[in-house]
């Protein structure tokens, strides 16, 4: 997956000159063979993190992705401004092939494995597609489980959501409220900023009330996702019913903040319940599944807002009132959600 999103920015301007139809095939390739990457961090995060340390590995991973999108965002403008964004692109990639190389070279698979891993030390052949299918049979009754189910809902809804707001917030700020794009990506940057420091706060937190038996795992389960779920409906619901700029900028911190306390929650459900022979495969069926879902997110407002100016402030107000109604489905995951290890497969 690194590999390929580094081969790709380095190819990227070069591509782009060819054409727009060969810029999307590209785009594609990499979003495909980036597909593996959270299933293989989370059956490492298994393999390194039990017990309460769960759901403090799982917060800490995630705020590592917040952090990158929080340097992407303040740097890449100013490297552009002074290389060129194709330099840059280049610029990006190089240093995602270096840190493949040293990953490949250092990474340890578990704290039980003394060695680092290295390509070939699990095998280098390919499984044959009757090993896949018969994987896959096994794991149907697994991921039918109704608290695995519950999960990958919230894992959708989540996505959803997110997707719409990293699509179409950009746009709704220029276009309706009139922000200088400087000042977008301050707010997007800033509510990135603040995300990663309530991760770090949460992850100190439920770590320290599990350790005392304060919470129980379930409870920070529950409790993560409940306010990860209510910031998103409640920050929607403002952006639909006020037309100031300053309730808007203030949603779009707020909702980023709540999002989150998601990894405290229903992801961190994935390493309670799956073992960690499986929770490569379940987390990639999951992740498949909120992927395709959340497709959607982009695409819903543009048919929703196709028959109207993009300026218009009440065609915007039902959009946010969809996505508000929407973050209210991941609430279902609440009551039916587990910590109780599903047999493995």
């Amino acid at each position: 997956g690194l590999v390929s999103c580094g081969l790709g920015l380095v190819v990227f301007p070069r591509v782009a000159e060819i054409s727009v139809p060969c810029l999307c095939w590209l785009l594609w390739v990499v979003g495909f063979m980036s597909g593996p990457m959270q299933p293989a961090s989370f059956s490492m995060l298994g393999s390194w993190c039990h017990g309460d340390l769960v759901t403090y590995g799982s917060t800490l991973v995630d705020a590592g992705a917040h952090a990158g999108n929080l340097i992407g965002l303040a740097i890449t403008p100013l490297l552009c401004t002074k290389m060129g964004w194709r330099h840059t692109c280049r610029l990006f990639g190089l240093l995602v092939l270096a840190f493949s190389a040293l990953w490949l070279l250092k990474a340890q698979g578990s704290p039980d494995d003394p060695h680092p891993m290295t390509v070939c030390q699990h095998g280098c052949g390919f499984p044959s597609m009757r090993d896949v299918f018969k994987d896959l049979e096994q794991m149907s009754g697994l991921v039918l489980e109704v608290p695995l189910l519950a999960t990958f809902l919230a894992h959708c809804v989540h996505l959803f959501i997110r997707y719409f707001q990293m699509a179409w917030l950009p746009t709704f700020c220029n276009d309706v409220l009139l922000f200088t794009s400087e000042r977008t990506s301050s707010i997007m940057a800033a509510g990135e900023a603040a995300g990663i420091a309530a991760q770090l706060m949460m992850a100190s937190l439920t770590h320290t009330l599990e350790d005392r038996g304060y919470l129980s795992t379930l409870q920070v389960r529950q409790l993560s996702s409940a306010l990860a779920f209510t910031g998103f409906s409640a920050a929607c619901l403002a952006q639909g019913l006020s037309g100031q700029a300053c309730v808007h900028e203030a949603a779009m911190i707020l909702s980023a903040i709540f999002s989150a306390f998601a990894s405290s929650g229903f992801y961190a459900s994935y390493v309670d319940m799956i073992a960690n022979a499986n929770l490569g495969m379940v987390v990639g069926v999951g992740s498949t599944c909120a992927t395709c879902f959340s497709a959607l997110g982009p695409k819903v407002p543009g048919y929703l807002l196709q028959e109207y100016e993009r300026k218009d402030l009440v065609a915007w107000s039902r959009v946010f009132f969809l996505f508000s109604v929407s973050a209210c489905l991941g609430f279902l995951y609440i009551p039916l959600c587990s910590t109780s290890p599903l047999p493995a497969v």
